[in-house]
C-alpha cells in the first residue's frame, strides 16, 4: 500500500511538472517542491516516472576537460559504460 506521504509527494511532482515540463532533474524538482532529492527519486521510481525526467548525470560537453582521466570518465558517462 502506498503511504499518504508518497501520494502527496507524487501529486506535488506531477503538479510541478505540469507547470515546468518533465525535462527537469530530480534535484530541480526537489528544490521546487521542498523535498529531498532522495524522496523525489524514490517517488519517481515507485510511480514509474523515472524515465520522464532528465538525467542528473553531469553534462561533460559544457565543462572544460583538463586531463585525460576526466575526459575518459566523461566519455564513459556519455556512452553509458557501467550501466
Amino acid at each position: 500500500m502506498t503511504s499518504l506521504k508518497t501520494k502527496a509527494v507524487a501529486f506535488l511532482i506531477w503538479r510541478d511538472c505540469q507547470d515546468h515540463g518533465w525535462d527537469r532533474t530530480t534535484s530541480e524538482i526537489a528544490k521546487e517542491i521542498g523535498e529531498t532529492t532522495q524522496r523525489v527519486r524514490a517517488v519517481l521510481k515507485a510511480k514509474g516516472w523515472s524515465n520522464r525526467v532528465r538525467s542528473s548525470k553531469p553534462d561533460c560537453s559544457i565543462v572544460p576537460v583538463y586531463n585525460h582521466e576526466i575526459a575518459s570518465i566523461c566519455q564513459s558517462v556519455a556512452h553509458g559504460v557501467g550501466r
